[in-house]
Order: C-alpha cells, then sequence, then structure tokens
C-alpha cells in the first residue's frame, strides 16, 4: 500500500512499472480518505515502481505538505459461514428455522443467503432465507425459512416437516480495506427436528 494519509492538500496518487518512456499503470486513485489518496497493488520483488503524486486541488494551499506513505497491505478479509447441525420445524405451521455461525478476519457485514429444500415423496419444497450479520470475530445468527404459499382447500400442500434436509447458501461481505466484495459459498445436510 502506498498512500498520502497526513498530506494538507487534496491528492492523486498513480503507482507505474516498466521503462523510462514505456510505464504501464497499475493502479490510481483520487479520495480514499477524504482529498487523500491510496493504492493497493501485489508488489514483486525486484521489480522497480514509480510513484506519482499530483495536487487535485482548484484552491492551492499555501506550504503544502506532502506525507506520503508506503506500508505493507493488511491482509484480506475472509469470511467462514456455517449451519449447526439441528433445525427446528413447527409441525401446526410447516414453519423451519435454522442458525449457525459466522467467522470474520476483521470487522464486516455479512449478508446470508440461500435455500432449504426437503425431498417430499417424488417431489421437494424448497424454502428462501436471507440474513444480515453484523460480524466481528465469531458470531451466531438464526433465520426463518420463507416458503410460496400453496394451498389446497385452504391448506398448504407442502409443509416442511421433521427430518433431514438441505441447505444451500452465500455468504458475502464488502472488504473496506481492499475494495473487492468476498464470497464464500456452502452446502450441508441437516436435520429439523419438530417444535412442540
Amino acid at each position: 500500500e502506498a498512500n498520502t494519509f497526513g498530506s494538507n492538500y487534496d491528492t492523486t496518487l498513480s503507482v507505474y512499472r516498466g521503462t523510462r518512456g514505456a510505464l504501464t499503470q497499475i493502479a490510481c486513485n483520487d479520495d480514499s480518505n477524504g482529498p487523500q489518496s491510496r493504492v493497493r497493488f501485489d508488489a514483486v520483488a525486484g521489480t522497480t515502481y514509480y510513484f506519482m503524486v499530483s495536487s487535485f486541488s482548484f484552491f492551492p494551499v499555501a506550504n503544502a505538505n506532502l506525507v506520503f506513505n508506503l506500508l505493507q497491505a493488511p491482509p484480506p478479509l475472509s469470511i467462514t459461514p456455517s449451519v449447526t447441525q439441528f433445525g427446528s420445524v413447527d409441525p401446526t405451521t410447516g414453519a423451519a428455522t435454522i442458525s449457525g455461525f459466522v467467522t470474520c478476519s476483521q470487522p464486516a457485514f455479512v449478508t446470508l443467503s440461500g435455500q432449504l429444500k426437503q425431498a417430499h415423496g417424488t417431489g421437494s419444497i424448497t424454502g428462501f432465507f436471507s440474513t444480515f450479520i453484523p460480524c466481528n470475530g465469531t458470531v451466531p445468527w438464526t433465520t426463518t425459512i420463507h416458503t410460496p404459499d400453496t394451498l389446497f382447500h385452504g391448506r398448504s400442500v407442502d409443509l416442511f416437516v421433521g427430518g433431514r434436509a438441505d441447505v444451500t447458501a452465500t455468504a458475502s461481505a464488502f472488504d473496506f480495506d481492499n475494495g473487492v466484495f468476498v464470497q464464500k459459498h456452502l452446502a450441508v445436510t441437516i436435520t429439523l427436528r419438530g417444535a412442540n
């Protein structure tokens, strides 16, 4: 990472590699932290990099002071979602609830969405869920499964029941330090238990 944090004017920052007269830009930024700039890139040992810092201001600052920082960037965000082995189902309504944990390597807001599918004779019932999890370390989550209503004589035809069911889901979060989205997929079989 190279940045101009601490400078007292509006900066732009670019990084290049190559030879004089034939440089290739590999990163550039304006206004990453207020009016200051930051670039991150994977540096390769033995490669020469060239940095260009410029002022991007319509109002020049008297006694402008440039602060140029070069440091190792923080590691990327990692997220690990899990689903507990047992969920619950209300035998009267067929409403299913599942839970689990998500672990984050740094504070993040994780969206976990997916589906619960259970075999019913020759067919199956599928319900969907989505939950928002403020994550800092390892935190628990719980969500209720939403299913489309299918009625026959005023009653739902397909209801979740106690037994095995398959969960597929995707956890996603934005890594603000590195400016990228992180995703993790999971697929697991759980057991729904009737809640009395």
